[in-house]
């Protein structure tokens, strides 16, 4: 395992990756390699962080092992949003990349991230772009959603294309562009600027109990009260045709 970089270092990265770590070390183990297997002969520095939300002494040697850059840690589980806040707060890459410690990268080389650096540098109507597999088994808007609904969320999983999506090329490779007004905030796995970050703001500021992010009965959960906001927003969404990332944690009720 490479050493941890220094400060100076870090603060040269083009790409930070933030994991919010909770109580599950196997599917932490199965993130953290195979993502970082994806880029070992990437060219660009990159910046390595996670919090861990609740001490465990088997996520703690996961972490040892895997001796990132910067390592934040609450006794006790805070909740999702004040993690996601704290890593962000911590890093300093242009782009950053978020993900929970349940999704497995199936990328054998680093071409995903070339990608995804490359249309946010290339392309600057667009904030983020999604990592997500175009379907990969657990997104309900390919099983249980109503066409109008994935127009909504994810409108290229709509046949036939819908004219809201924009089919644009880099390197030669396809790549998919919406609207944000199109496609609904989800905090992972994107690549997103830092000013599309900083616009979003704290994601403790939407919940009433930042412990509890998840939808309820009188409020949307975090990503659904974030797209109040993000829906009105200037950005577009781009889409990797071949995202790399699938979830690999408990499907979804």
């Amino acid at each position: 395992m490479s050493p941890r970089r220094t400060a100076a270092e870090r603060k040269r990265s083009r790409v930070s990756i933030g994991i919010v770590c909770c109580d599950r070390a196997e599917y932490l183990r199965a993130t953290l390699e195979s993502t970082r297997a994806s880029l070992t002969t990437f060219a660009q520095p990159v910046e390595w962080l996670a919090y861990v939300n609740g001490r465990s002494s088997a996520v703690d040697r996961v972490l040892e092992e895997a001796n990132l850059d910067v390592r934040l840690e609450s006794p006790k589980n805070r909740g999702f949003a004040p993690a996601l806040d704290e890593v962000y707060r911590a890093s300093s890459g242009e782009y950053f990349l978020g993900l929970e410690d349940d999704w497995r990268c199936l990328a054998p080389t680093p071409e995903w991230l070339e990608l995804a650096v490359a249309i946010l540098d290339e392309h600057p109507d667009v904030g983020v772009v999604r990592l997500r597999q175009l379907d990969d088994g657990q997104c309900g808007h390919f099983t249980r959603h109503l066409r109008e609904v994935a127009l909504r969320h994810h409108p290229w999983s709509v046949k036939p294309l819908p004219s809201i999506v924009e089919t644009r090329r880099i390197r030669d490779r396809p790549f998919y562009v919406a609207p944000a007004e199109f496609v609904n905030w989800t905090n992972n796995p994107t690549l997103c600027r830092r000013g599309v970050r900083d616009w979003i703001g704290p994601m403790v500021s939407y919940l009433p109990d930042p412990r509890d992010h998840r939808p309820r009965e009188g409020h949307p959960g975090l990503e659904g009260a974030i797209d109040t906001r993000w829906r009105k927003g200037p950005w577009k969404v781009a889409k990797l045709l071949d995202g790399p990332f699938t979830h690999i944690g408990d499907v979804p009720a």
